[in-house]
């Protein structure tokens, strides 16, 4: 959506969200729950610094409650990482 000065994008997956022990390690650098040959849990840190560092934007993320597809109506777990990056870039 976009807002007077920011425009916010949710991106919502339905994998059963993200443990309540391990939400606050997500963005850092290195952090995988996959097995070290599989993930080097750099990407959710790299998009962190690419979002705040670069664009002067934030991101989160939290587990929610989701209906997902119209003609469903149970609710499932799912994550929500939402970005928010300003219209304006601050000229250093």
């Amino acid at each position: 959506k976009s807002t007077q000065n920011s425009v916010i994008i949710n991106v919502i997956d339905n994998a059963g969200g993200i443990k309540s022990d391990i939400m606050g390690k997500v963005f850092d650098p290195y952090f995988t729950t996959k097995h070290k040959s599989v993930g080097t849990g750099i990407g959710l840190y790299m998009s962190k610094q690419m979002v705040e560092k670069h664009m002067n934007g934030k991101i989160d993320c939290k587990n929610i409650k989701h209906k997902m597809g119209i003609e469903k109506s149970e609710l499932c777990s799912c994550v929500m990482f939402t970005i928010e990056i300003p219209k304006e870039l601050e000229r250093v």
